[in-house]
């Protein structure tokens, strides 16, 4: 072997090193910062009306900001924030054994009643 290859072998093994010792503590930042992003999330969405609505259609908040697609959590998060039924609304939500049929008026009705 030549010294360039002793060299260029060297060079790819340190890089390995580094790849094998980042990579995991890149993968414990990402989750943790994925971990604070559901949490704001959690937090915006139990500022609205929304978080009611989930509670009055039987959906797990928790699995609700897991499952669900950002963008449609964000979706639901606008409409509810830009609504005019908000009378309607608190007046639904406020009345436990409602049939589920009178959220008509909702933005997001029609996304939320598929919501597994």
């Amino acid at each position: 072997m030549t010294l360039y290859s002793l060299l260029a072998v060297l060079a790819l093994a340190i890089l390995i090193a580094v790849l094998i010792v980042g990579l995991p503590f890149a993968l414990l930042r990402n989750m943790a910062q994925g971990a604070q992003f559901r949490r704001d999330l959690d937090q915006r969405v139990r500022g609205l009306r929304l978080s009611k609505m989930l509670d009055y259609l039987g959906i797990d908040r928790e699995r609700y900001l897991h499952q669900e697609p950002v963008v449609n959590i964000h979706g639901h998060m606008r409409r509810c924030a830009d609504c005019d039924a908000t009378e309607a609304c608190d007046q639904v939500i406020g009345t436990p054994g409602a049939e589920e049929s009178s959220i008509d008026f909702c933005p997001n009705a029609d996304s939320l009643t598929k919501t597994p």
